[in-house]
C-alpha cells in the first residue's frame, strides 16, 4: 500500500502477479472522496501508437 503524496489522505494498493514476470495486475485507490481502479491487461503484445493527425494538414 502507497500513501498519496499529494495529503489528500488516499492510499494506492497494487496487485501484482507473484509468479513468473511481475507484471502490475490492478491499481485501486481510495480516498476521502472517491475511489478508482485501474485494471491492466494485454501484455506482452504489440502496441501500435502513431501521432496525432497535423491539425488543418
Amino acid at each position: 500500500m502507497v500513501t498519496d503524496k499529494a495529503g489528500k489522505g488516499g492510499t494506492y494498493t497494487f496487485h501484482v502477479v507473484t509468479e513468473g514476470k511481475p507484471y502490475i495486475l490492478k491499481v485501486d485507490y481510495k480516498g476521502p472522496e472517491h475511489r478508482t481502479t485501474t485494471t491492466y491487461s494485454a501484455f506482452d503484445r504489440p502496441l501500435d501508437v502513431r501521432p496525432p493527425a497535423v491539425a488543418g494538414g
